[in-house]
């Protein structure tokens, strides 16, 4: 009696991870789908984007894609005054991504963007926004390319920097050339 008591108690004990892993992929499962229709409804996603980050993270694990797309989604929510916490999101995302796919990797794309725009720094943003352009353009897609260059020149105009005024110029005009061959 004692040998099926022990193994009751075992099996019980062993089944409760299972149990409450599932209570998280459903709790994320449902914030997720929460957070996409207030997406969709241009309703505010702030909690729920936060919320989904941090469910994701036990989901999925913290080195993961999903986490890191979890992580922008999150940064992306934010009002624009928070970009503290918004840097911290995109660069916790880029730390990801580059790890796995490399620092050139088009998939570190929207977080280099995300830290660019997020930044205080004009010459981080510069840098950001440097192999924000190179990515595109070893896409060889014209449209990539320009779109990233009017970006960079929005972003640097944006950040009253003297000093990266004619890098902004010089983006605007090459994003120009590239909008007259499409």
């Amino acid at each position: 009696m004692k040998k099926v008591s022990l193994a009751i108690c075992l099996g019980i004990l062993l089944s409760q991870p299972c149990l409450a892993n599932q209570d998280i992929n459903s709790e994320f499962n449902e914030t997720y789908r929460a957070y996409l229709a207030a997406l969709e409804n241009q309703q505010d996603t702030t909690e729920l984007a936060q919320k989904a980050y941090q469910l994701g993270q036990k989901v999925y694990g913290e080195n993961s894609d999903n986490t890191a797309n979890l992580a922008i989604n999150y940064a992306n929510s934010l009002a624009t005054y928070q970009h503290e916490k918004q840097y911290e999101l995109y660069k916790t995302a880029y730390t990801i991504l580059e790890k796995r796919h490399g620092e050139h990797s088009t998939e570190v794309y929207d977080a280099l963007l995300g830290m660019a725009e997020s930044t205080q720094s004009a010459r981080k943003a510069s840098a950001y926004l440097s192999d924000l352009i190179s990515i595109a353009e070893q896409q060889k897609n014209d449209k990539l390319v320009a779109d990233s260059k009017l970006s960079a020149a929005r972003i640097l105009a944006l950040k009253n920097s003297g000093e990266r005024y004619l890098t902004a110029k010089r983006y605007l005009a090459r994003q120009d050339h590239y909008k007259l061959n499409l």
